[in-house]
């Protein structure tokens, strides 16, 4: 089963924010958050909420769905596993839910409505791209806190598939060009890949002080590959430089003018990283389409967490 899980921002921000180790959580905007900050004082009726609001996803790709209810009387459930909730589309041609997950089918906007007995319902639009569900960079770490030349080598990236099916990464390649590198040429290789990612999969692909174990050998340099607050990673579907470029997250100030720009910004980058953080998607796991057309946006798909979370979900 995927695991795209997520908590509600249904308890007021700052308490979330400290939850999830999320920096600065203002930066995506309210995106669905309930405004009444998890109850009504016993102002409404019984209410449903989600964690999050309209979203967009690929074909093929699940996102889950967590559902609260908020009580008249100001207490907060998590109802998501309740068998009582209801979930429904008004076009499964376009996207279907299960249990809360919800799959994109075919490009197009469907509208799910979540229910339970006689609480006010809530609806959320998911909106499927013309993009085919692949595999992800999900979350990544550029070293430890301490900055030392051992610490900057404890660093990893995470990919994730988001997809309803398995995915080859046979001979694709994770790559890392610094902050300065464009052109055609620069990519410098990170791991080598090989074999399926079953749906809601995780794989870690680590530097040599990383003290868990990763899906391939470690990178060895004791100062560690990844710049700590200024550079890029790609995932490349075939052999460095040339391979079609699946995925990418560029991070700070990366080269952006004169042209060419660095070849691993999606549409802009992702916020300057520092040690003892990740750089994690968000509000979901795999989102990635909050950009232009299809093309993804670093500075919206990714935001600086305190508390990083390798081979896991990004949210509780």
């Amino acid at each position: 089963m995927v695991r795209a899980v997520v908590c509600l921002f249904v308890v007021q921000l700052a308490g979330c924010s400290q939850l999830l180790g999320i920096t600065d959580p203002s930066a995506r905007g309210d995106g669905g958050i309930d405004p009444d900050g998890g109850g009504d004082g016993g102002t409404h009726g019984d209410r449903l909420a989600l964690r999050f609001g309209n979203f967009r996803l690929a074909q093929q790709q699940a996102v889950q769905l967590h559902v609260r209810l908020l009580a008249s009387d100001g207490m907060v459930q998590d109802v998501t596993g309740n068998p009582n909730v209801v979930y429904a589309t008004d076009s499964a041609a376009v996207a279907t839910v299960d249990h809360g997950v919800v799959a994109g089918a075919t490009p197009g906007t469907a509208t799910i409505t979540v229910s339970l007995g006689s609480a006010e319902p809530v609806t959320v639009q998911a909106t499927v791209t013309g993009v085919v569900c692949h595999p992800v960079i999900n979350e990544l770490f550029t070293g430890d806190a301490n900055g030392t030349s051992t610490s900057a080598a404890d660093e990893w990236v995470e990919l994730y598939n988001p997809c309803t099916e398995a995915r080859s990464i046979e001979a694709w390649n994770l790559v890392y060009r610094s902050a300065g590198t464009t052109g055609t040429t620069g990519d410098q290789s990170l791991a080598l890949l090989s074999g399926l990612m079953a749906p809601g999969d995780f794989r870690l692909y680590a530097g040599i002080s990383y003290p868990g174990t990763a899906d391939a050998p470690k990178w060895t340099q004791p100062s560690g590959m990844l710049q700590q607050s200024v550079a890029g990673v790609g995932l490349r579907s075939g052999p460095l430089d040339s391979g079609t470029l699946v995925d990418s997250v560029a991070y700070g100030a990366v080269v952006t003018t004169p042209p060419p720009a660095h070849p691993f910004i999606e549409t802009s980058s992702a916020p300057m990283m520092r040690y003892g953080v990740s750089l994690a998607r968000l509000p979901f796991d795999g989102n990635d389409a909050d950009g232009t057309g299809d093309k993804g946006n670093n500075a919206a798909d990714f935001m600086i967490v305190t508390t990083p979370t390798p081979r896991t979900a990004n949210t509780p």
